[in-house]
């Protein structure tokens, strides 16, 4: 999937296929410094498990209905991305360190929805970090199926 961040990002907007993953940044300028990088990381683990994802940010991705159909990661704090500051009440937390980072997604996997966060870049990168290790395979088998 290509990493674009516009509507024209026709990779990320291809909704024919299953199992392609959406992650999803904040429009914000922190987050585009510090987040947009852990998505290519968080990118490269999903293509090293075989799977496929694209980024893009929060402003395009709340206003599309294509890329809302996609399993979905969210990524960085609800400071700088509108899509985790509405999933931050709905997703169960799977793993929180108190006053540092959190990720949360239904342990279930009825949805592929993840909301992976921390209160400063640290926490965030270390979020993402325990996210691949620890869920990213149950999430990909998850999106698989949408």
């Amino acid at each position: 999937m290509a990493h674009g961040s516009g509507p024209g990002d026709d990779a990320a907007r291809e909704s024919g296929e299953k199992g392609r993953v959406v992650v999803v940044v904040g429009a914000h300028p922190r987050a585009e410094e510090h987040d947009r990088p852990l998505a290519y990381a968080l990118i490269k683990a999903i293509g090293a498990r075989g799977g496929r994802a694209g980024v893009c940010t929060d402003l395009w991705y709340l206003n599309d209905a294509d890329l809302r159909r996609r399993a979905t990661l969210s990524l960085g704090g609800p400071g700088v991305n509108a899509l985790s500051a509405s999933l931050i009440g709905t997703l169960p937390h799977v793993l929180t360190v108190h006053d540092r980072y959190a990720v949360q997604f239904d342990p279930e996997w009825t949805d592929a929805l993840a909301c992976v966060w921390g209160v400063d870049t640290r926490g965030t990168s270390t979020a993402t970090a325990m996210f691949i290790e620890r869920y990213l395979s149950g999430f990909l088998r998850a999106a698989a199926t949408r």
